[in-house]
């Protein structure tokens, strides 16, 4: 017997048929041994071992000289096989390695393959998970030297290099981050789209090797409309060359991409790379928007999309009924593309800001995790190339899309949906992830296996594990997880507001349940987790943009965790600055009570609040908390916060910023903020527009139900409504009709005006993804704001806002509301902290 038979043997037993054979064992040369077969081959050799290739690989390998020369190349491409067909280094496409070169079967361009020193720099490189990303096309070779072409760059070796292995790294813009230009005179794509990095001794001539990287990317790069949309494709030019050296790391040449050709007004653009072959494979999509005026504008904002590939499993796996209730985070942001395209064709939107948690997670529990985990999956979604859940292609989204990241996109590994932590000292908390889906606790252990594990501490504190560096984040969304887009006039700046603060270990967590943790570990513990927030850097770009503004344009920011938000999520209706007149003095000390460990409110004699807090509340002004952050520093941004505010309210800067979008909290609310002295003013209101219904009020003896109507008096008095659809579910809640605010942006003539009067407002709005578990029992007055926020600048300013309501069904292939769904369980995420 050989090796080569025993290796046949093994792979019989995995499953693994190559077919008949074609012949007997044979010499292959080079000392080496093969065996033919009807769907691949068996090599054999003492210093690569035993490997089988088959399949569209080995018409490659073949087709090069097989373990001899390449005709095309005349050296060894290859040898022989050192292990079997497997997976690339980031592990997104087959991949397999030889003693000379590598083949990688990258998805849209077949096979191609890296050899010799390319090959070695590569693999220095880590391969596919590295810098370069993967190879796109065959290595070419001339008198001059040789190139291989990657997603992110090239490898050369050559004369003008003086025979050294060289790597030219692209910057191309990406799908969360696109270049805006104009249309009929496109300018730059790319500002140091190309970057050549050579070492301190580097002895070559760097005019000669930069005029040979110029010839290589010559007539590579064009534009093409995204999605399928008409239009001729558009070639690119490297420009403004730049030669930086620097004495103690050595060269570096930059190339700028230019556009010289007029571009489709309003049009979407994916980057195209063609091949020495002629074939074009698209770099990145969705990454460059042309429009010519931007003086008129809206944006969507949308946030929590929570991106998420397992997702997609859970339907089939859930009861007829459960399906039916089941809501699919990604269905969201697939109905959220469908209504982008719609509202741009009727000319009625220009771009989308995202403000963070676009994936729930990282990386799903078999996923390489040098791969691109779901940030990948979230591009193939905006990219129409994830099926629905009736096996429809999913809609291509024809829309500029601004992103930036929350706290979950920070979040490296999955979540289990419901199970108890093993906690020492106390009862094993239990955490409840399912709310947000619309399932129950029967659904959750369904989908788990019908079981709720107990899981120990490192695994609890495993499912929010950070990953600072979010390196998948910025090869696929955004070079820059902070950035400022010129939009004519105005700037959108989106902010980065980092991964949760107070992350609690085995230790903080004794800590925190002593009453020793900090105000982060509490909010941590609690469910709503603060964000480590804004950096300095993050102060000096928002400066950067209101200067560049002026007071010609509007200045709106998007960050994901909010700048201020009530403690416990509450938004008492007393609060309103129209409702001043009605405040009571018993029902903010109801309020300090629930939420004295936040507000600083202390208790007195009996356990029980009996003075309201310095600042809160006075019962003649409008605004509702004078002062610091204490009490609205709950499940928000933290950091420079203070900086970022007094930059918000023009303090240090040329101007005020307009408008302040986050998500992060799962709520539509809208703030606005002043400052009197040393102190800020905290209002809320509706500012923009007011919803019919919105968030019960709590009070001692439950809730009141908020409803909103032009008629009703500023000192209403709530009324008792029954329910008695159901002879076996009779109910009552109390309700309160309330006056919308007296001053809404919607309504003015002047919203330059309004803006001197209210900027800056600061508002947060709904998830596009989860469902907001408050608002599942559907037989009470809940209000239910999954949706988008339609932002309209009308001349350089503001002019509207509108609050759009995805439907229930949106996106699950069903009709009406979900079915009434049990109360969740309260949820304590303790170490585990999945909420937020």
């Amino acid at each position: 017997m050989s090796a080569i038979s025993d290796k046949h043997r093994a792979l019989l037993a995995t499953g693994i048929d190559l077919g008949a054979a074609r012949g007997p064992e044979e010499a292959a040369g080079f000392g080496g041994r093969r065996r033919l077969f009807a769907r691949g081959a068996i090599y054999s050799h003492a210093n690569a071992g035993t490997h089988y290739v088959s399949g569209g690989m080995q018409g490659v390998f073949d087709d090069h000289g097989g373990v001899g020369f390449d005709p095309e190349h005349r050296r060894r491409a290859f040898g022989f096989p050192t292990e079997d067909p497997g997976r690339s280094k980031s592990g997104d496409y087959p991949a397999q390695a030889f003693e000379f070169g590598a083949i990688h079967w990258v998805p849209s361009t077949g096979g191609v393959y890296v050899h010799g020193p390319l090959r070695q720099s590569f693999d220095r490189a880590n391969g596919d998970a590295g810098a370069l990303g993967a190879p796109l096309a065959k290595p070419a070779v001339d008198s001059q030297g040789e190139v291989s072409l990657f997603a992110r760059g090239c490898l050369f070796q050559g004369a003008a290099s003086s025979n050294r292995v060289v790597r030219c790294l692209a910057n191309w813009p990406l799908i969360g981050q696109p270049t805006i230009t104009g249309a009929v005179r496109p300018g730059r794509i790319a500002a140091r789209a190309l970057q050549l990095a050579l070492p301190r001794l580097f002895a070559g001539d760097l005019e000669v090797l930069a005029r040979r990287m110029e010839t290589i990317w010559a007539n590579r790069l064009w534009l093409k409309p995204s999605g399928g949309a008409s239009g001729p494709s558009v070639r690119l030019v490297l420009r403004d060359r730049e030669i930086a050296a620097m004495p103690a790391f050595g060269s570096r040449i930059h190339w700028a991409l230019h556009c010289d050709r007029p571009l489709k007004d309003r049009t979407l653009y994916d980057l195209l790379l063609e091949r020495p072959d002629r074939k074009r494979i698209v770099l990145s999509p969705n990454c460059v928007y042309a429009q010519d005026h931007w003086a008129d504008f809206t944006l969507m904002h949308v946030s929590d999309l929570h991106a998420s590939r397992r997702t997609e499993t859970f339907r089939p796996k859930l009861t007829a009924d459960s399906r039916k209730a089941f809501i699919n985070y990604n269905d969201g942001i697939r109905a959220i593309i469908k209504a982008a395209n719609r509202l741009h064709r009727q000319g009625k939107l220009d771009a989308i800001m995202a403000t963070g948690d676009l994936v729930d997670y990282v990386f799903e529990s078999d996923d390489n995790r040098q791969g691109t985990g779901n940030f990948g999956f979230l591009v193939k979604l905006l990219t129409g190339q994830v099926r629905d859940s009736t096996g429809r292609a999913g809609p291509k989204l024809r829309v500029p899309i601004f992103m930036s990241p929350g706290n979950h996109d920070y979040r490296v590994n999955p979540y289990d949906l419901f199970f108890d932590i093993d906690v020492p000292l106390k009862s094993d908390p239990t955490i409840s992830n399912y709310g947000p889906h619309n399932l129950t606790e029967a659904d959750a252990r369904r989908l788990q296996g019908n079981r709720k594990p107990t899981v120990s501490r490192s695994k609890a504190q495993g499912m929010v594990k950070v990953d600072k560096e979010l390196i998948a984040y910025r090869r696929t969304i955004a070079r820059q997880r902070s950035f400022s887009v010129g939009l004519g006039t105005s700037r959108v700046v989106m902010i980065d507001s980092r991964w949760d603060a107070g992350i609690l270990d085995t230790f903080d967590a004794i800590i925190e349940w002593l009453g020793f943790g900090t105000d982060d570990q509490r909010n941590f513990a609690a469910g709503h987790p603060n964000s480590v927030g804004v950096q300095a850097s993050d102060v000096t770009l928002l400066k950067r943009a209101l200067d560049e503004a002026g007071d010609r344009g509007s200045v709106i920011v998007g960050i994901h965790a909010p700048p201020l938000n009530l403690a416990g999520n509450e938004y008492p209706y007393y609060f309103r600055e129209t409702l001043q007149p009605a405040r009571s003095r018993g029902l903010v000390l109801d309020f300090h009570n629930r939420q004295a460990k936040w507000t600083g409110a202390i208790r007195q004699f009996g356990g029980m609040v009996t003075q309201i807090p310095k600042g809160w509340a006075d019962l003649t002004k409008p605004h509702f908390k004078k002062g610091g952050l204490k009490g609205i520093d709950v499940g928000v941004s933290k950091g420079k916060i203070r900086d970022f505010l007094d930059l918000c309210l023009g303090i240090g800067a040329t101007r005020k910023v307009d408008l302040v979008l986050s998500g992060h909290v799962h709520k539509n609310v809208e703030f606005r903020l002043g400052k009197s002295g040393k102190d800020y003013l905290f209002f809320t209101d509706f500012y923009s527009a007011a919803p019919k219904r919105y968030y019960p009020t709590k009070i001692m003896a439950g809730a009141i139900h908020i409803d909103v109507a032009e008629s009703a008096p500023v000192r209403g008095q709530p009324r008792t409504v029954n329910n008695h659809s159901s002879a076996f579910n009779a109910k009552s809640w109390r309700k309160l009709a309330t006056p919308p605010y007296r001053d809404p942006l919607n309504e003015t003539s002047n919203p330059r005006a309004w803006w001197q009067r209210h900027a800056p407002v600061l508002v947060q709005t709904a998830p596009t993804g989860p469902f907001d578990a408050n608002n599942r029992d559907l037989d009470e007055p809940k209000p239910f704001f999954r949706g988008y926020r339609l932002i309209q600048v009308k001349d350089g300013r503001i002019a509207r806002m509108a609050y759009e309501i995805l439907p229930v069904s949106a996106g699950r292939g069903v009709t009406g509301p979900p079915r009434p769904r049990p109360r969740p369980r309260p949820v304590a995420p303790a170490q585990a902290g999945v909420v937020g």
